[in-house]
């Protein structure tokens, strides 16, 4: 399976687990969307709880992270 870079992980947001995301996909909202399945680049998969736009900054939650 070939793998290619979606996002860029930047900084936690908030109390609740929120992280901030630079896209580098050109469909952010199908790649990021609740469900999907990332995989980081130590191999570990995460799931999307939920995608916002906050000050046109992209952050996700993930199903079983939390703050």
């Amino acid at each position: 399976m070939t793998q290619v870079v979606a996002g860029i992980v930047g900084p936690a947001r908030g109390l609740k687990g929120e992280m901030i995301v630079r896209p580098t996909t050109d469909s952010p909202d199908e790649r990021f969307a609740p469900g999907a399945r990332l995989v980081l680049a130590d191999g570990r998969e995460l799931e999307v709880a939920d995608a916002r736009v906050i000050s046109n900054r992209l952050c996700l939650t993930f199903v079983g992270v939390s703050g």
